[in-house]
């Protein structure tokens, strides 16, 4: 076996780990966040755009790539080495080829590589019209990633950082649960309810512990929190002549409204 057959081997086997170990190089964002910034006026995301939208074309380029290498790395064996050790040594090849690219200081060097010429192979598959529409014939094709599910959504807004806030993370994803949510699951324990005697005189230190407590409405009970008689308003009592004593069975609203536990909050 010549030098020349040597060194071919050799160099197709480097070009053939280079070509495994790459990857080409991904938009940190989605095409509709991409294609924003650039309408903004942000123009350097204009090379981002172009690994979206050529993504599909670039990894069958690589594709096509390995697929010319081995054929090579075949041929040059067989004329080396006849039909019976020839695809042996071909087999190796790939073998040891996949084993070696998975090294960390080979795939690091493999993407430098892809790197340092990506410009001139997203050129080449941009310009070439041809070569495109044969490597990625649905140019159509969406290349945001979809979103197979509302458990998945929330995933992605709980995991967002920068972009929301802790409290409008959680006015979403609870805003995202509202048809399915049950009461049970957001209302509060008897024993933490607010509640107001029907016997309670509402003069200034009663309203204003009330107001104290923030809430809108609260229940009027008779013996215990388990007999409601009605619902005090507590927009209502300002009205209320608080020099006159009022209880909180006069001023309340006699109608109450009931909802199963088990029922969903649309219901609600």
């Amino acid at each position: 076996m010549t030098p020349v057959i040597v060194a071919t081997i050799i160099v197709l086997a480097a070009f053939l780990v280079i070509i495994i170990a790459m990857r080409p190089i991904s938009s940190v964002f989605s095409q509709f966040e991409v294609e924003r910034r650039i309408k903004n006026g942000d123009i350097k995301f204009k090379k981002d755009l172009n690994r979206i939208k050529l993504r599909e074309a670039i990894y069958n380029f690589r594709l096509i790539t390995l697929l010319l290498i081995i054929p090579g790395i075949f041929s040059v064996s067989v004329s080396a080495f006849g039909w019976t050790w020839g695809p042996l040594l071909t087999a190796l090849t790939i073998i040891f080829s996949v084993s070696i690219s998975r090294i960390s200081f080979i795939n690091k060097s493999a993407n430098k590589f892809y790197a340092k010429y990506e410009k001139t192979i997203i050129k080449f598959v941009s310009k070439n019209k041809f070569i495109s529409w044969l490597l990625n014939a649905n140019k159509d094709i969406k290349t945001d990633r979809l979103i197979a599910s509302i458990d998945e959504l929330k995933h992605i807004i709980e995991s967002s950082s920068g972009v929301l806030g802790e409290n409008e993370k959680k006015l979403i994803v609870n805003g995202l649960s509202f048809h399915s949510q049950l009461v049970s699951k957001i209302m509060v324990p008897k024993q933490d309810i607010i509640s107001v005697n029907k016997t309670e005189f509402l003069g200034p230190l009663t309203l204003d512990d009330l107001h104290k407590t923030g809430h809108g409405r609260l229940p009027v009970i008779g013996e215990d929190i388990n007999h409601i008689v009605g619902i005090l308003y507590i927009r209502g009592l300002l009205a209320l002549d608080i020099k006159r004593s009022t209880t909180a069975e006069k001023a309340m609203e006699t109608k109450v409204y009931y909802i199963r536990d088990d029922r969903t909050l649309s219901h609600a």
